[in-house]
């Protein structure tokens, strides 16, 4: 009562991903043979944190040429949050990851920022109309996205993830239990 909720969903099976939901596409000027995505908060409270690892990326892609190889690399900013939740919201995740899965030029996923919506997203990346689209994450720390754990939310985890049984995810930090011990 006295509020609206709004979804963005909508994918696309070829070129560049919703407008709506990522910024354009940044290619160098060059008509892009591979699309790189990141999928991170842009509003919010987290947003101070991941504005700069999409500096990051562009930085890397300006100072490559936007290529790798033969191929024209193009690179696509999505967001994953709201102002109202203020932080990752669970509908653009699914969202976000149906457009990653479905977009053929899509080859990488830099992010979730969020084990949480990490947690949503592998599933459906990992059963991309292509195969499973690689996921790269900055920030999760949650161990139940790699490995069996006591602390994992679900006794099923991480097997579920990856219902086709190949691996597509990665991350750049250690996960919550291995901090732990190296706090302590």
């Amino acid at each position: 009562e006295g509020s609206a909720w709004v979804s963005v969903v909508g994918g696309t099976t070829a070129g560049p991903l919703s407008t709506s939901t990522c910024g354009p596409v940044e290619s160098g000027g060059k008509s892009p043979d591979l699309l790189i995505v990141s999928d991170l908060p842009l509003q919010g409270e987290l947003a101070g944190f991941a504005r700069p690892l999409v500096d990051a990326i562009r930085f890397v892609l300006r100072r490559h040429g936007f290529r790798a190889g033969s191929y024209a690399v193009g690179y696509q900013p999505c967001d994953d949050s709201t102002a109202q939740a203020a932080g990752w919201n669970l509908v653009k995740c699914v969202s976000n990851a149906r457009a990653h899965a479905a977009a053929k030029q899509v080859v990488a996923v830099i992010g979730p920022y969020n084990s949480g919506c990490a947690q949503w997203e592998l599933p459906i990346t990992n059963r991309a109309t292509n195969g499973p689209v690689p996921v790269i994450s900055p920030s999760n720390s949650y161990a139940g996205l790699t490995r069996e754990s006591r602390s994992n939310v679900r006794p099923e985890e991480p097997g579920s993830l990856y219902p086709t049984g190949v691996r597509h995810y990665f991350r750049v930090i250690a996960d919550d239990e291995v901090q732990g011990v190296a706090a302590a």
